[in-house]
């Protein structure tokens, strides 16, 4: 029997369109540099969903949705074809980002991730009139109330998720002067929620936090509830940056992976790239602002220079990784 195969670092993408549009790999994928792994994609059922580089680099598009991640993840991690005990992961994707803090096209390094679907949930018409959401934490008997939920029923917990603070702060302070990409049509989009300073400016490399839910929820109110409930599993320590469908599936996959020692949870790195604001601007409605003129399509305007901004940022934290092997292998960075 062969012997796995050592990677330095795994590409982590969720959203791959099928049309000639960019996704969360592709863009990655157009150096050319990268090729399709055959035995070990087909030992682990990921066929045509797994890309090497043939320098210890991994790519996988693990889909769309927290159960399709973490299916992926483990799939990859118990599969054996790959030797991941030294891997860095890094989660790369689009996300929606919230007007209060995330201009359009930024670059975001979540320092915390929050799922936003285990839960207690009350419809809006049927919710006490004093109450602010209908959500509450699973056992809790109003919003934003303590928990009472026995935590031995639910198996391992992943309301919130803390990545490594050292290891984040490394990657931001390694990126933040990086030049992002913007072009005329952000810049409309970002005029056009007046009334929102924090977001008025071109692009840039942040850290913040992130809120994943199965849904692709899109308005004012649920934009204030995501704030809110970042801050609350949290205690206060995180704030809600941008908006994903798949990292608590991700990260629950490697903490498991991790506690097999078939992964290393402490070399994690989660970053999401501001394609779409969270709620529309003063002015237009949900609807007019989620499918704006694109006959069904959501109104993503900063599509293609978020994925591009993305990939750029992605790239210097693996080109650095990679130089600095011999140290990195053994030593997580940190920014002191």
């Amino acid at each position: 029997m062969s012997q796995p195969i050592p990677v330095k670092l795994v590409l982590v993408t969720m959203y791959e369109p099928s049309d000639a549009r960019f996704g969360e790999l592709g863009v990655f994928l157009q150096d050319g540099k990268f090729r399709p792994a055959q035995v070990q994609a087909e030992a682990s059922g990921l066929q045509g969903r797994l890309y090497e580089r043939g320098d210890g680099l991994l790519a996988i598009h693990a889909g769309v949705g927290n159960p399709n991640t973490a299916v992926a993840i483990m799939a990859l991690g118990l599969a054996g074809g790959y030797d991941l005990s030294n891997a860095y992961w890094l989660i790369s994707g689009i996300a929606g980002g919230n007007p209060q803090n995330c201009p359009l096209g930024s670059v975001v390094w979540a320092d915390w991730a929050v799922d936003g679907d285990l839960a207690f949930e009350i419809s809006p018409e049927d919710k006490p009139a004093d109450w602010s959401t209908g959500i509450l934490p699973m056992g809790a008997k109003v919003p934003y109330g303590p928990s009472s939920t026995d935590d031995a029923a639910f198996g391992q917990r992943f309301e919130v998720s803390r990545l490594n603070p050292h290891l984040c702060q490394w990657a931001y302070k390694l990126t933040k002067d990086i030049p992002l990409l913007d072009n005329d049509e952000m810049k409309a989009e970002r005029r056009a929620y007046t009334g929102f300073p924090n977001i008025q400016g071109p692009p840039e490399v942040l850290c913040g936090g992130n809120l994943t839910t199965g849904r692709y929820w899109h308005g004012r109110a649920l934009t204030e509830w995501a704030e809110r409930w970042v801050e609350y599993w949290t205690d206060g320590q995180g704030a809600f940056y941008t908006s994903g469908m798949e990292d608590t599936g991700t990260l629950h996959a490697l903490r498991h992976l991790s506690r097999m020692s078939k992964a290393d949870y402490d070399r994690v790195l989660l970053l999401r790239a501001a394609c779409n604001f969270t709620h529309p601007p003063p002015g237009k409605t949900v609807l007019e602002n989620l499918f704006g003129e694109a006959q069904g399509d959501a109104h993503y305007p900063g599509y293609i220079p978020s994925l591009e901004n993305a990939q750029k940022t992605a790239t210097a934290v693996i080109d650095e990784i990679f130089a600095n092997w011999e140290t990195c292998k053994d030593t997580v960075p940190s920014p002191d």
